[in-house]
């Protein structure tokens, strides 16, 4: 009766320990497989942020390089076309990069936008000779052609650029929200493989004499601590590359838009006298520059020392004088009073203000070596989880010779 009835279950046992044995071999190489994949996408979101921090820092310093060239062609046309050969070096050079920048730009994220714009730079630089040509002439239609050479940057080359900034940014914030989510979803992997094993440990104890099976528990450690081993080194990442947005990144950012209104209030500055007498819109773009350099510079992410402070209000006070000078018809006086023939100049107190915003550019955090770590993340996990498939097989093959 006995034998009857035990003979059936002796036979039963043996087929489904191979059958959890092997059930839970695959499951612990899924788990495998799976974390090797969710870092995977992970370490492709890293290099995505990367690429498209890149793209919106080379969009920032392009537009940084057009505006200080469009500044020195716009002060260059008040000295009558007399530039120094230093400052027309200095404009070649700018334009010279902005073109490698746009280049590069047309490469990137949204860089079909930025395709047509270097069409757009070649105008603008025809625009600028021909104003330089007719300004040694001494013939007025060259201030009209400066006029129109910058109109024609702040309204078609800039809004091009901030096209190709925007998508840029937005896959910035895409790629960084994909970190968050991988992240997350890393740490649910444990329960794929930890439960199952936890079972497979009681199972294994309460079919045989043994309290714990010594493999398994070895399988359950290894899987754990491959497990915090790729969570942390995933978290790190996740964090590092925030912080590396939202400190260095930002930082960055900020100061480049900092000095794009800078410049672009210079040029209006210059384009207020080039117009003699009609340039109260320039006026008025003046002011809105400075108010966005100064809102900028108020931000807590930028850096400001008395240094910078002090040149913004000098800079702002020397062009009130200017102003004065030439509301009163005093337009040499103007001229002289930016150029700086008269001792102290807006342009002198300018340069002050520009090295001060330029001290502030910081280096940039980029994420390749955090790449690099998820990839030693992915290989730690894959290990892990051969080992961990080995050692349950060894657990339940011991279990396994007892029926034998």
């Amino acid at each position: 009766m006995t034998s009857a009835v035990v003979t059936p279950a002796f036979r039963d046992t043996p087929a489904r320990l191979a059958f959890q044995r092997n059930l839970l071999a695959v499951l612990i190489i899924f788990w495998g497989l799976a974390t090797i994949g969710v870092l995977g996408v992970m370490r492709a979101g890293v290099k995505q942020t990367d690429r498209a921090m890149k793209q919106v820092s080379l969009v920032a310093e392009t537009k940084v390089q057009l505006t200080r060239a469009d500044s020195l062609a716009t002060s260059g046309y008040l000295t009558g076309g007399l530039q120094s050969d230093q400052a027309l070096a200095a404009f070649a050079s700018d334009m010279a990069s902005a073109n490698t920048g746009l280049a590069a730009i047309s490469r990137g994220v949204g860089g079909d936008k930025a395709t047509a714009t270097l069409g757009l730079i070649n105008t603008y630089l025809t625009d600028v000779t021909a104003a330089q040509a007719n300004n040694r002439q001494g013939w007025p239609v060259g201030a009209t052609y400066q006029k129109t050479a910058s109109t024609n940057l702040r309204t078609a080359i800039l809004p091009s650029l901030d096209a190709v900034d925007t998508q840029a940014r937005s896959d910035l914030v895409k790629s960084v929200q994909d970190l968050r989510w991988t992240w997350a979803t890393a740490s649910l992997f444990l329960l794929l493989v930890a439960i199952p094993l936890v079972l497979a440990l009681f199972t294994l104890a309460a079919h045989s004499n043994r309290l714990v099976n010594l493999p398994v528990a070895l399988a359950l450690v290894v899987a754990f601590v491959a497990f915090i081993f790729t969570l942390t080194i995933a978290n790190t990442t996740k964090k590092d590359t925030v912080n590396s947005i939202e400190f260095g990144f930002r930082n960055r950012d900020l100061v480049g838009q900092a000095r794009v209104a800078a410049y672009n209030a210079k040029s209006n500055e210059a384009l207020t006298l080039i117009a003699r007498g009609s340039g109260r819109a320039y006026e008025l773009q003046w002011r809105q520059n400075m108010s966005d350099l100064e809102a900028i510079i108020a931000d807590d992410r930028v850096s400001v020392d008395d240094m910078l402070k002090s040149a913004v209000e000098k800079y702002k006070a020397l062009h009130a004088e200017v102003r004065q000078l030439d509301d009163a018809g005093e337009w040499d006086s103007a001229r002289f009073g930016v150029l700086g023939a008269s001792g102290k100049a807006s342009s002198l107190e300018f340069q002050a203000l520009d090295s001060a915003l330029s001290a502030r550019v910081p280096n940039d955090q980029t994420g390749p070596s955090a790449a690099r770590d998820l990839t030693v993340a992915q290989f730690i996990a894959g290990l892990a989880a051969l080992v961990a498939a080995a050692l349950t097989r060894v657990g339940f093959a011991q279990r396994l010779k007892e029926y034998q």
